[in-house]
């Protein structure tokens, strides 16, 4: 496992240095006007931290990592991923991301009660934040904001 997410790491790093180095040609602008390289070079220059940081992680002695997800959970992540854009329109952003929220956090075994909390607060706001501060129609669905 530590060496193929090295190879991967590897790899994530070319690709950063070379959007780098392709934004970099571009203006870049500032934080408060933005040129057109602004976005692809500071996002390829956070890949390459991540890239770097999973390259430079420290080896785990053999037995003591954790194995790779079963294929069940990969499956059962898709289908709710096929189920959420299935009801999306009808049920709404809240309701339906509420749903994949806690298929996700549950399947990452992440406790019930850490998982229902993220899994209601992200949603809503977001929603807030998009809908509300920012005018982006999402579909209110079965619920009446």
């Amino acid at each position: 496992m530590v060496r193929a997410d090295r190879w991967s790491g590897g790899v994530l790093l070319a690709f950063a240095l070379a959007v780098i180095y392709g934004a970099s040609r571009m203006p870049l602008g500032n934080l408060a006007n933005p040129g057109p390289g602004f976005f692809p070079f500071w996002g390829a220059v956070l890949l390459a931290l991540l890239s770097l940081a999973l390259i430079l992680r420290p080896t785990t002695p053999v037995g003591d990592e954790n194995p790779a997800a079963p294929l069940g959970g990969t499956g059962r992540l898709l289908a709710t991923l096929c189920v959420y854009a299935l009801i999306f329109e009808f049920v709404g952003y809240v309701v339906a991301t509420i749903g994949l929220l806690v298929v996700v956090l549950r399947e990452n075994r992440q406790r019930p009660a850490v998982a229902f909390g993220i899994a209601i607060g992200v949603p809503l706001a977001t929603y807030y934040g998009f809908a509300k501060v920012l005018g982006v129609a999402l579909p209110a669905g079965l619920l009446p904001f």
